[in-house]
């Protein structure tokens, strides 16, 4: 609290307390925050976030160097604030935002734009949707922090829940500070309540709105569609009281969506945007083109939840003429890693095709994607996106498609080989079999469980081909309850694998 400049007479209010942690939590403001954020995949200075198995370690290390801690992701932030928050009184809880909107303009809209060909413009230009040139993003989930408290600057009904987030975005009153943005606000779509209700509810309940160049339209763009469902498609946090048997399953998971926005495609949500639009220039600039008429041919990218790492894959988008002319149709589908930001990584393959349909024809473009074309191009996270580029040469239309998802990764089995008791030594196995058709070098084990063990990194040799790692660690419980042990595994060819397993210690 110090190093914030929160005022003494501040220091007993939640609203202007979590305020501060969400700025203090990272570092970007030049206070010697506690987490470095970093995204780009090399952490050679310092530990990957995805290393982190608690705040306990980091939190430690903070205090120990006097400095700030390298590196941190969105989770780790989260993490972070949680342990803060709790540990200064404040009820708090990390929330997952699956399909997160990053809006750059407060326009509650995330804007993709093409050329008059029907290409993607990949540096934005400034104009009067987008005046600043600003670019636009979709992170594959984002977490931040809910925190209870009473909101007495806020009209009744607005206090409870409140959303604060740590990860540096965009600045809030000159610093990288976000919220408390009361749930009750963001759902109402009441956009003048403070603390950054607009950019959590763009996050959670933004469309996503393409544009096509058109010299004759007011603004040099015409509105081509928009994905009114494709932002905030979940909304996590843990159970209060309920652990999964064995680290897996939805058992332990709640959904809290309908605390942030009324159900997708209701009247009710539309409401919630349209009244906060009104609140917003770019808002209201944005919602008042009306899309141009849907084209009589009809596309559609194959939707694809995940695939196992080590195994080939394909996509396929369909085009379906529901004219009474025949239509010709141009297809462009690329294949390319993402980071979970929603920034592109690396290409990985395309193809692309022209064909002729007739009245009421179908036809598909389908892209094989191999093992060996996508595993060097992978970057952190895994995360594979598919772009389609549809054009209809007789009307113009143009349509951009896309689907995102995980490469998905062995997990860390961990489970105990001995009876747990208070103040006795017994066994841990953690282990996985490696799917890769390569060896994985410089392996690195990490180990943690509050209540069991202190943190714990363990080097592990070399893993074949096909090959299972398996590694024990004896620990000593202090503690009588239900714990959560966790493990974290890295190599240089196999990232962020991790698991965990619930461990009932006796007295």
């Amino acid at each position: 609290m110090e190093r914030s400049g929160l005022r003494q007479e501040a220091r007993g209010d939640p609203i202007f307390v979590s305020r501060a942690i969400s700025k203090m939590v990272n570092t970007n403001d030049g206070d010697n925050g506690v987490v470095v954020g970093k995204w780009s995949g090399s952490y050679d200075d310092g530990t990957s976030p995805s290393q982190w198995t608690g705040s306990i370690k980091i939190l430690e290390e903070y205090m120990r160097s006097k400095g700030s801690v390298k590196y941190g992701q969105c989770w780790v932030f989260a993490g972070v604030t949680t342990t803060v928050c709790r540990a200064l009184g404040l009820p708090s809880r990390p929330v997952t935002n699956l399909n997160s909107a990053h809006d750059t303009d407060v326009s509650l809209t995330i804007d993709e734009y093409m050329d008059a060909k029907g290409d993607k413009i990949s540096s934005y230009r400034p104009n009067a949707n987008n005046p600043a040139g600003l670019g636009d993003s979709i992170w594959n989930y984002h977490v931040w922090n809910d925190v209870w408290m009473d909101r007495p600057d806020l009209p009744p009904g607005y206090g409870g829940w409140q959303a604060i987030d740590a990860t540096p975005q965009e600045t809030s009153d000159g610093n990288f500070q976000c919220g408390p943005a009361s749930h009750e606000a963001v759902r109402r779509g009441q956009m003048q309540h403070k603390y950054d209700v607009p950019f959590v509810l763009a996050e959670v309940n933004a469309d996503v709105v393409h544009w096509q160049e058109d010299p004759d339209a007011q603004d040099g763009f015409k509105k081509i569609f928009s994905n009114k469902n494709h932002v905030g498609r979940q909304l996590l946090t843990k159970r209060a009281g309920h652990l999964d048997d064995g680290g897996y399953g939805d058992q332990d998971r709640e959904d809290c969506t309908s605390l942030y926005k009324p159900p997708e495609g209701t009247m009710a949500e539309r409401v919630t945007l349209q009244t906060a639009a009104r609140r917003s220039r770019a808002a209201r600039h944005a919602f008042r083109f009306p899309s141009v008429a849907l084209d009589d041919v009809n596309f559609s990218i194959e939707d694809i939840d995940r695939i196992v790492i080590g195994q080939d894959f394909s996509v396929t988008v369909k085009a379906e003429n529901v004219s009474e002319k025949k239509r010709t149709v141009n297809i462009v589908l690329k294949a390319g890693s993402t980071y979970y930001t929603g920034a592109p990584a690396k290409p990985i393959t395309e193809a692309s095709n022209k064909f002729t349909l007739k009245p009421k024809e179908s036809k598909t473009l389908s892209l094989p994607v191999p093992y060996v074309k996508y595993y060097t191009k992978l970057v952190e996270h895994a995360m594979v996106k598919m772009v389609a580029h549809c054009r209809v040469e007789e009307t113009s239309y143009a349509w951009v498609g896309d689907d995102c998802f995980e490469v998905t990764k062995p997990d860390v089995l961990v489970e105990a080989l001995d009876s747990v008791v208070v103040g006795r030594l017994f066994r841990a196995r953690f282990s996985f079999t490696n799917p890769l058709p390569e060896t994985l070098h410089e392996c690195v084990l990490v180990v943690d469980g509050p209540g069991l063990t202190r943190p714990k990194t363990i080097p592990i040799g070399d893993v074949g081909p096909n090959q299972e790692m398996r590694k024990e660690h004896r620990m000593v419980p202090h503690k009588a309850g239900q714990f959560i042990l966790v493990a974290t595994f890295n190599s240089s060819q196999l990232s962020n694998l991790s698991g965990s397993a619930k461990i009932t210690v006796a007295e």
